[in-house]
């Protein structure tokens, strides 16, 4: 009864780390796009030089910042390491939707064989040695945030339909 809930729980952890770093990647490559659409429009000076020669200050103030802005956002990106925070996202969410499936695929053979056979048992300590590895990888978790996805979980995968052997 015990190892069959750990199998759920780990599950539900799985589930649980695939959206987070599937909401970490939309954040982030926002983020990065919002980056490069500043950095673009000061590369585009030619049609914002006009407003050098604006009589208006505002513009002629604006066309200013802009330029400021993007050099030092420029200047920025290679520090700062977005990228390699994406390929790391990418890679944790990669590896656990490989890993919230293959736990899937084990509930739903647990179930349908009514037994936690030897073959199971196996495959699950593959599975922990494996989750033990990606989260040696993972970056501070956002706590707000995972208390908000564990509800969405709970919803999805609800312990309470899931199989469970007889207590003795």
């Amino acid at each position: 009864y015990e190892r069959v809930r750990q199998i759920y729980r780990w599950y539900k952890t799985a589930r649980l780390s695939v959206l987070y770093y599937e909401s970490k990647l939309t954040n982030w490559s926002c983020a990065i796009k919002a980056h490069d659409v500043v950095i673009a429009l000061s590369g585009a000076s030619s049609p914002i030089a006009f407003w050098q020669r604006s009589p208006r200050p505002l513009l002629h103030q604006g066309w200013f910042y802009l330029t400021l802005l993007a050099s030092v956002s420029a200047a920025l990106k290679p520090i700062l390491g977005w990228d390699r925070k994406l390929k790391l996202f990418t890679e944790l969410h990669t590896h656990y939707c490989d890993l919230c499936f293959e736990l899937q695929y084990l509930c739903e053979d647990i179930a349908a064989e009514r037994d936690l056979t030897a073959k199971a048992n196996a495959q699950f300590e593959r599975f922990r040695s494996r989750i033990r590895e990606l989260s040696s990888k993972e970056p501070p978790q956002n706590n707000k945030k995972v208390r908000k996805l564990q509800v969405q979980v709970n919803k999805q995968i609800d312990i309470n339909k899931l199989w469970f052997p007889d207590c003795e």
